[in-house]
């Protein structure tokens, strides 16, 4: 097992802590990981059995590479299998490692019937979360227009996050929008509970709520995990406060790293209190800052510090490094975005053609609409390029189709999988019969499969028309035919069935090359469910569900790997770029005009500028514009003031001169311009 030796001092002492509340504050750069994870390795080398810690992180992403990092210290090997069931199949003698929600399923797999479900519930992800929500708002005779179903979504995920429930949310409501909102959430709630199902932000609640209210299960889990470990600490929410607290409580074993400097996801909920008050919590903590930065040049981190250090409520790091100063940032002033969007572009291309790749440069910017500029030069320059986003796999039509069908299989309550698949491929079961189905639904308290089979039943005054009723058997018989299968048949093998025996197969490639496309995906997935083939075949069901429902697969790949990313800078939080542009560095762009009437608001906006600036290694270009047209607007842009707070020694400025008819008349705008807009800025 690797030495503490192997760490920087501060990094060592972090590492070396075995017993104790320890908040180990991590500049960017300064090998948090690296500490978390050697510390894990200690805890194991001093005797600390591997079942007793659990470490939690947000992003399946960074628990995957813990997971590899740790086995790498413990056993010196790389060997460690990934396997999407990791909840069942995690090596003997390993710790938990994986986010927040995986290990609360883990509780609620147990303890499910505490919060009123049954065993095998299933998650439903945002798109179905969403269309349960329209269902209820036309169901309770409100208009979509006066009563957003999105807003209503975000609000009660709000909720959920405060641990807020529907009841208590009803005592506080204010005006109509919030009135409404309450009767929806209450009758969500209920539906949720109807179906045997929850949502994402229902699986740290309950959670919370079981250990709130059945303290023997809670001991359980303290006398379990005596040992806990969070990563990220920064952007945990009320409910993920919550629970690591009650978790800690008993033992005081609890381990935090993170940056309160990166704390860009207020709007998600994230509270940067719980780690600016960690020590009102555990006063007896130990606090260790690392501030050796192994990324940037001194340059780029005298530039980050300066921007930061006029944030009045934070705790005070001063990064630094051993590698070279290197070279200025460069202050770049253009006449306007098409100009930005080409010095951009003519920059990447001059020095990707003599020292570095593609891959090593990215654009980060504030707004998503600030692309399209961008991308057109990408385009007419023929530069490749990628952007961070798009649809992700687990949320194509076609594959959220298969797993509709896999769901219902394994649970038979869940009505918004049946809802979503009765008819795809066509079956001729129309609005009208589902409606029907679902007032017999719920006059009989049947599910929708036992609403069926009592209407083929009752011959005599059956309430569906015989061709209708026709259609409805057959589905039925095909759920019943994929159950019994499901009980023998590997995964892999239930797929493909479903997928010949529903028609779907024939359904997508009747649709020519896009069809065909599509079934690409679906087929997809049978390379997903050969990771389970080892398991039970039920239980090999369960657990695909669950990793599905909660999976954060990155963007599709794009075939060419040597591209330039583009991204938002909140997207960029965590990874790093030899070569960074940051475009739109004006007063309502970076920072957003919305931060600036309010402090706090203007503090995160700092944040922001912060985590873009590091994620630079060796070049930074801070670039604005003198006009932008916004959405057919033209608008002046004040270069923004965290410019203004990097001394000019550390600046290159460059200025675009001006050219002819470049300044004109154009409408006056007032300060909410991007507001007014309705854009896209998170």
């Amino acid at each position: 097992m690797p030495s503490l030796e192997d760490l920087n001092p501060k990094q060592r002492e972090a590492a070396s802590q075995i017993k104790g509340p320890v908040l180990v504050l991590a500049g960017a750069g300064s090998g948090k990981t690296r500490t978390l994870t050697y510390r894990i390795a200690n805890l194991i080398k001093n005797n600390i059995r591997p079942a007793d810690i659990l470490a939690v992180t947000f992003t399946n992403k960074a628990s995957i590479e813990m997971r590899e990092r740790v086995n790498q210290l413990i056993t010196g090997k790389d060997d460690l299998q990934q396997s999407p069931s990791w909840m069942t199949q995690r090596p003997r003698n390993f710790p938990l490692i994986g986010t927040f929600h995986f290990f609360c399923l883990t509780v609620l797999r147990e303890d499910f019937e505490k919060v009123g479900l049954a065993k095998n519930f299933a998650v439903l992800d945002s798109n179905d979360q969403l269309s349960l929500i329209k269902k209820i708002i036309k169901n309770l005779g409100l208009s979509p227009e006066r009563v957003s179903p999105k807003a209503v979504h975000s609000k009660i995920s709000t909720l959920k996050n405060e641990l807020i429930d529907p009841q208590e949310f009803i005592r506080k409501t204010e005006n109509y929008l919030d009135e409404k909102t309450a009767d929806i959430y209450r009758v969500y709630q209920k539906e949720l509970l109807n179906g045997n199902t929850v949502d994402f932000d229902d699986i740290i609640m309950h959670t919370v709520k079981i250990w709130q209210e059945h303290k023997d299960i809670l001991e359980k889990y303290r006398d379990r995990y005596p040992y806990v470990l969070v990563d990220e600490y920064q952007d945990t929410n009320e409910a993920q406060y919550q629970l690591i607290k009650l978790l800690a409580a008993r033992e005081r074993n609890l381990f935090v790293v993170g940056d309160d400097y990166q704390s860009i996801y207020a709007w998600r909920g994230a509270n940067i209190k719980n780690i600016l008050d960690f020590e009102k919590d555990y006063p007896e903590a130990k606090i260790i800052l690392l501030e050796q930065n192994y990324r940037s040049t001194q340059n780029i981190l005298t530039a980050a510090q300066n921007v930061i250090d006029k944030n009045p409520r934070q705790k005070l790091k001063k990064l630094w490094t051993k590698n070279v100063p290197g070279p200025l940032i460069v202050d770049r002033e253009t006449a306007n975005e098409e100009e930005e969007a080409r010095f951009i572009v003519d920059e990447i291309s001059d020095i990707a053609g003599h020292s570095c790749a593609y891959k090593d440069f990215a654009v980060l910017y504030r707004i998503n609409s600030q692309s399209r500029a961008i991308e057109e030069q990408f385009i007419k320059q023929n530069v490749p390029y990628r952007i961070v986003g798009g649809i992700k796999f687990y949320e194509r039509a076609e594959v959220k189709d298969m797993l509709a069908y896999l769901r219902v299989v394994a649970n038979l309550d869940d009505s918004l999988g049946l809802e979503r698949i009765i008819n795809v491929p066509r079956r001729f079961i129309g609005k009208k019969t589902l409606e029907k189905i679902t007032a017999l639904s719920r006059k009989q308290h049947k599910n929708f499969m036992e609403v069926i089979e009592t209407a083929r039943k009752n011959s005599v005054n059956c309430p569906f028309p015989k061709a209708k009723m026709k259609q409805l058997t057959n589905f039925v018989n095909l759920i019943k035919k994929a159950r019994h299968k499901s009980q023998s048949l590997t995964l892999k093998d239930l797929i493909a069935f479903i997928l010949k025996e529903s028609g779907y197969e024939n359904y997508l490639l009747g649709e020519g090359e896009e069809g065909k496309t599509r079934l690409e995906n679906v087929m997809e997935l049978l390379s997903v469910a050969d990771k389970y083939k080892k398991l039970k075949s039920t239980e090999s069901l369960a657990n695909f569900l669950a990793e599905a429902s909660l999976s954060t697969s990155e963007e599709n790949p794009t075939k060419d790997t040597d591209v330039v990313t583009l991204m938002t800078l909140h997207a960029a939080k965590g990874l790093e770029f030899k070569h960074v542009f940051i475009p739109g560095t004006e007063e309502g762009l970076l920072p957003h005009s919305r931060s600036l009437e309010s402090p706090k608001e203007m503090e995160e906006e700092r944040r922001l500028c912060y985590v873009g600036i590091t994620r630079a290694k060796q070049r930074l270009w801070l670039i604005h514009a003198r006009n932008r047209r916004i959405f057919g607007q033209l608008i002046s842009g004040a270069p923004s003031r965290f410019i203004d707070d990097i001394p000019d020694n550390f600046l290159k400025k460059q200025v675009s001169p001006p050219k002819e008819n470049e300044y004109f008349d154009y409408p006056e705008t007032d300060s909410n311009f991007y507001d007014n807009q309705s854009m896209t800025w998170k």
